[in-house]
């Protein structure tokens, strides 16, 4: 078993980088505009503990972040949106395996949609008179799938990096 393998280093990691995306979804509740950035960013701390510990271990550290986030940060908004969709980089490398183009977007764009439709219902059970009508919730809903489009490729490109130039202990 080598070194980066260990019980001891698996649990570091995990630890510490969970304890990282925790605070960058406090940090969150600090800076408004931040809502849709923080649980980004901290769902990007999961790239190295999915490349280097695997499917069980990376899921339960999004779970971990995100029931800390649920109940530590004060901007529940974005601590939702983490919850909903920060297992993502879980998944991504498990639907980039299909062989079809088409296919590999519409499975994307179907789990997104569907975490999108969830958020959006909690967010009106809570806010009720706050729903957006018409036009504008059309824009907004296009403008939230293109920038899961452009996460999709940031996190792609991210874990290429990752894998060739950061990864631990090459």
């Amino acid at each position: 078993m080598g070194r980066r393998n260990a019980p001891a280093v698996r649990m570091a990691v995990c630890g510490v980088t969970a304890a990282l995306a925790s605070a960058i979804m406090l940090v969150g509740t600090w800076v408004p505009a931040a809502t849709f950035c923080c649980p980004v960013l901290a769902s990007l701390l999961l790239i190295p503990v999915e490349r280097e510990y695997g499917v069980r271990l990376s899921l339960c550290w999004y779970g971990a972040v995100a029931a800390l986030s649920l109940v530590l940060a004060a901007d529940k908004e974005a601590a939702l949106l983490f919850a909903l969709l920060g297992w993502y980089p879980v998944c991504k490398p498990r639907l980039d395996r299909l062989r079809h183009k088409w296919l590999r977007r519409l499975g994307k764009l179907t789990l997104f949609q569907a975490a999108l439709l969830v958020y959006a219902a909690v967010l009106r059970l809570v806010f009720p008179g706050g729903a957006l009508e018409g036009r504008l919730l059309a824009a907004v809903w296009l403008l939230a799938c293109v920038t899961f489009g452009l996460y999709d490729l940031l996190l792609g490109r991210l874990t290429v990096l990752y894998l060739r130039r950061l990864r631990f202990g090459k």
